[in-house]
């Protein structure tokens, strides 16, 4: 990590004390990989404590850095074509994917999970959501006929076959 911090404070130092443009792009033009890789560093080091969102956190602002890097230089169209950018999406995506959940992201997915459940095995409700009605079950009757239950409190439909 300090390799690469020192390397960025060198790219800084001579674009700040240069008045030759092609000498501060012969380093400027590394700029995105050895920001990748301080990145890398930092966001590592924050993964091995387990400090998932402190790590996801590092991983953004390096991959904004490198953007606005791009957006500042000549090279704006760089952005969409930068496999350091590409790489610190995916390695974002994987992090997510892997860190462990809170206990309330826990809760609410065991929500999610029972209402889920529930829903696929109640009955459903009356047709006006503001009435009182329990749902009866269609029963048919020994005697051939079939009682069907509408929204309603009392109403019902039978009809004798």
């Amino acid at each position: 990590m300090r390799d690469t911090q020192r390397n960025l404070d060198l790219f800084t130092f001579v674009t700040e004390h240069t008045d030759r443009e092609e000498l501060s792009w012969s380093l400027q033009q590394f700029r995105p990989y050895v920001l990748m890789m301080n990145t890398r560093a930092k966001a590592s080091i924050f993964l091995g404590q387990g400090k998932f969102a402190k790590a996801m956190a590092e991983i953004e602002r390096g991959r904004d850095a490198i953007v606005d890097f791009f957006n500042s230089s000549n090279f704006p169209e760089l952005v969409s074509k930068s496999s350091e950018i590409a790489f610190l999406d995916e390695w974002l995506e994987e992090v997510k994917a892997k860190r462990p959940l809170s206990k309330l992201e826990i809760m609410q997915r065991e929500m999610e999970t029972a209402i889920a459940k529930n829903s696929t095995s109640a009955p459903r409700s009356c047709a006006t959501p503001s009435s009182s009605c329990k749902q009866r079950s269609i029963k048919t009757v020994v005697s051939h006929s079939t009682e069907i239950a509408l929204p309603g409190p009392t109403q019902s439909f039978r009809h004798d076959t």
